[in-house]
């Protein structure tokens, strides 16, 4: 992919899931669930499940974040509320139901 491609991929992807989280939130969902899809990686499938406040992000800007199977550490520079978590997530959140 060219560089402007991979923009376009994942601030789209960005997009659909900030809209989402708003959404949720603005229905009164109190709680946010990661979802795993497409070809998981081990970062993907670590957060899989994972429940988090409306409020509250996923992973902290400057975490240092890594799963087993990880090769090296995954650290975003801001926080992470809403997939995606590093270039070719296709991870989804969900609301909790819990």
């Amino acid at each position: 992919l060219t560089r402007p491609e991979k923009i376009a991929a994942r601030e789209s992807t960005k997009l659909g899931q900030g809209f989402a989280r708003a959404v949720f939130v603005g229905a009164g969902v109190t709680a946010l669930v990661w979802r795993a899809a497409g070809d998981a990686c081990s970062y993907c499938l670590d957060l899989d499940g994972m429940v988090v406040a409306h409020n509250a992000p996923f992973l902290d800007g400057g975490q240092s974040f890594q799963p087993d199977g990880a090769d090296v550490p995954l650290v975003p520079l801001s926080s992470v509320s809403h997939p995606p978590c590093h270039p070719g997530c296709q991870c989804v959140i969900e609301p909790s139901i819990d």
